[in-house]
């Protein structure tokens, strides 16, 4: 095989409680989300160096970069697509960490399952604190309720399905400047 391809939905965060634990593993958030049809296609393939590609241009992507490298110390080339923005809250570093998951472990043939390549994205997602609760979201998909730490991939799902969502965002956000600020981390 020589690339491979996989799919992760965006996620929109409608409520959120921040867990915070020293481990990224264990960091995660309470709240309420949503995925989205829209999302992340990644296409993973064998390559002569590292390469992250998001609509055709390089980028520097450490989300991506940490859960390709926990699966593997092979070159590989990860190409994104999506019609979404970067930073703008629908979730694309956990759906590309996420998806760039899937597609690495199909092409490599590595036979980790669906659920400890989610946990791979989630703890690349919190350590490079680029989001703490998508990824879960994304890796179940619907409307989630978190009661417990997103960290321990366990939700509710809430039977809402097939419903008209209209998003616009108005300018970027840096998720890393809301999950780190001490003002929030207090409350």
């Amino acid at each position: 095989m020589n690339s491979s391809k996989a799919f992760a939905p965006a996620n929109i965060s409608c409520i959120f409680k921040i867990y915070y634990h020293r481990n990224p593993r264990w960091m995660g958030s309470y709240g309420v989300g949503f995925t989205l049809n829209e999302g992340v296609v990644v296409e993973a393939e064998k390559s002569k160096r590292n390469e992250i590609i998001f609509n055709n241009e390089p980028i520097n992507f450490p989300t991506v970069r940490s859960a390709a490298k926990r699966l593997t110390n092979r070159n590989l080339k990860i190409n994104i697509k999506s019609k979404l923005p970067l930073g703008c809250g629908f979730g694309l570093s956990g759906a590309s960490a996420l998806a760039a998951a899937y597609a690495v472990n199909k092409l490599l043939n590595l036979k980790k399952t669906k659920k400890e390549l989610g946990i791979i994205a989630h703890t690349a997602d919190a350590e490079n604190r680029t989001g703490l609760g998508d990824v879960v979201n994304q890796f179940y998909g619907g409307f989630c309720l978190k009661l417990k730490p997103s960290s321990s991939f366990e939700i509710i799902t809430i039977p809402l399905n097939n419903i008209n969502v209209y998003c616009r965002y108005f300018s970027k956000i840096s998720t890393k400047s809301v999950i780190t600020n001490i003002k929030i981390k207090n409350k």
